[in-house]
């Protein structure tokens, strides 16, 4: 959302959670204060969280809005090109990614799934032991 570019190479070493998402998800909005919570658990573990929103082009003012109404802090992408759900090939949103450190895809939801659930949080300490 700064205007950077975001890669996946650039977080090498860290475990990463990538989320496909939308502002007008209803799933995603369940999903979006969960996630914050399992960042906020794990960013010390070296766990990054990489929000991607698909939301079409001119839709940074409702993704600002949505990162302040839930209180994010990890990191938002904008892709309403959506190359990352075509890299990915993802069905639709949400849809999430676990990475390990070593850059392999540990884990994938597809739909809605519970960041704090105890079988996700063990896949989280997982990909972040070294």
């Amino acid at each position: 959302m700064g205007g950077d570019t975001v890669t996946l190479a650039g977080f090498h070493g860290r475990a990463v959670l990538l989320d496909v998402w939308a502002t007008w998800c209803v799933p995603c909005r369940t999903e979006m204060p969960a996630l914050q919570r399992l960042y906020a658990a794990f960013a010390d573990s070296g766990l990054t969280v990489v929000a991607v929103s698909v939301d079409g082009a001119g839709s940074d003012g409702n993704v600002r809005e949505y990162m302040r109404r839930y209180g994010i802090q990890f990191t938002v992408a904008r892709d309403p090109e959506q190359r990352v759900a075509r890299t990915f090939r993802t069905v639709g949103v949400p849809e999430t990614f676990l990475i390990d450190r070593t850059g392999k895809i540990a884990v994938r939801w597809i739909g809605e799934f519970d960041p704090m659930s105890a079988r996700v949080r063990t896949a989280v300490r997982a990909a972040t032991n070294p």
